[in-house]
């Protein structure tokens, strides 16, 4: 039991960071039939994209992403870091000069087969998407957000039966006459009856939109509320959020925010109490749930094996916080926190080979990637290889 003394003070604000990669950006230009020009993306990675080296992520594509990855990329990399949502690949696409022509709907004002949102969407669908998939790790889980014409454009895609995403996030959607009336037609087209069968009335379709205090935009809004109030639950779910207090710039960054998490909210985290109650079977279970709802291997957040482990070791259950602990190493074996707790729970239970053997494990993490969040976890990785006869 002596070990778990190593604990008092340090493991509750451990971090679980792997340190920063030398770069977690790069960008691509492609050439697109679909439009007849080039288009530049940026492709941001999760923080654990190199450490798990076998692991697939959910993609975010974020329009008017020259703009726009300033902001999405930290709201993004908080959630995942607090367990709301999983880490995710970004694909911020640049649009500049091209916008307009990209993101207004076909039939309001745009000629020609090289312009308007149906040739965007086809380069999104056709192009963009392939490159991503055959370029990153990338899992079957997918969402869109678009801000002002680019949340006008995620409303239109959503409605026209895309098959691109399962959540369409769009934050202060430009639905001004007439082009606005051209998406709220597109909408009430859609078959939002129980059991339909379209790729945008599946039961895992998800549509957020927020509103600030825009006057201009205000009466379409309330209409799309009318038109999405009537689809059932099992087509489409979906929210609409009016914030009075902000403007047509600020409701980006809320409204990601808020998007995401509604996404993901009740399906990703799980709660303390429900963690408590569940205990190492709950957790397990939580995790297997989640692979198969979303049809992957999913990365789940370090927060809950790590609050699991350690609850199990302040109360020096040590068989439990073994269990734990082990959960935590399958799921995050390149983790230096993961195997120090293991270790901790190992040598707690009179088991000290293999919690040297642990402990050992996490110094090589660290010093092959050190991270100065987990400096003082590694001095104490140091002092317990002393004391389990491991020398320095």
């Amino acid at each position: 039991m002596k070990y778990l003394l190593l604990l008092a003070g340090l493991m509750l604000a451990a971090s679980t960071s792997f340190g920063q990669q030398a770069t977690r950006t790069a960008e691509h230009t492609l050439t697109s039939e679909s439009l007849a020009g080039e288009r530049t993306v940026t492709v941001q990675l999760p923080a654990s994209y190199a450490a798990y080296a076998e692991t697939r992520f959910p993609v975010l594509y974020l329009l008017d992403g020259d703009a726009n990855l300033a902001h999405a990329g930290p709201v993004v990399d908080f959630l995942a870091e607090n367990g709301k949502i999983p880490e995710m690949i970004i694909v911020a696409i640049h649009t500049g000069s091209t916008r307009q022509q990209d993101f207004m709907p076909t039939g309001a004002g745009q000629d020609g087969a090289q312009t308007g949102a149906a040739a965007f969407l086809s380069f999104m669908e056709g192009e963009l998407m392939p490159f991503v998939d055959a370029e990153y790790r990338t899992a079957p889980l997918r969402l869109v957000s678009g801000h002002s014409l680019g949340g006008l454009f995620t409303t239109w895609a959503m409605a026209s039966g895309s098959d691109l995403a399962v959540g369409w996030l769009a934050q202060s959607p430009y639905l001004v006459p007439p082009v606005g009336q051209s998406v709220l037609d597109a909408v009430s087209a859609m078959d939002l009856s129980p059991g339909a069968g379209s790729a945008s009335a599946s039961e895992e379709t998800f549509y957020y939109a927020n509103l600030g205090d825009e006057p201009d935009i205000s009466a379409n809004f309330d209409a799309l509320e009318e038109q999405l109030s009537g689809a059932d639950a099992s087509a489409l779910t979906w929210s609409l959020e009016r914030m009075p207090a902000e403007g047509h710039m600020s409701t980006r960054l809320i409204g990601l925010y808020d998007g995401l998490s509604g996404y993901f909210e009740g399906v990703w985290g799980m709660p303390s109490a429900a963690l408590v109650e569940g205990g190492v079977d709950g957790l397990a279970a939580h995790v297997d749930g989640l692979a198969e709802r979303f049809g992957y291997a999913v990365l789940y957040s370090e927060q809950p094996f790590q609050e699991l482990t350690q609850r199990f070791l302040q109360q020096r259950d040590v068989a439990s916080a073994r269990a734990a602990a082990a959960l935590y190493v399958k799921h995050h074996d390149p983790s230096v926190v993961a195997h120090f707790l293991h270790g901790v729970a190992l040598a707690s239970s009179g088991q000290q080979a293999e919690g040297l053997e642990e402990v050992n494990r996490a110094i090589s993490l660290y010093e092959a990637n050190p991270d100065p969040d987990l400096a003082p976890m590694y001095a104490q990785l140091q002092q317990l290889r002393s004391q389990l006869g491991g020398g320095q």
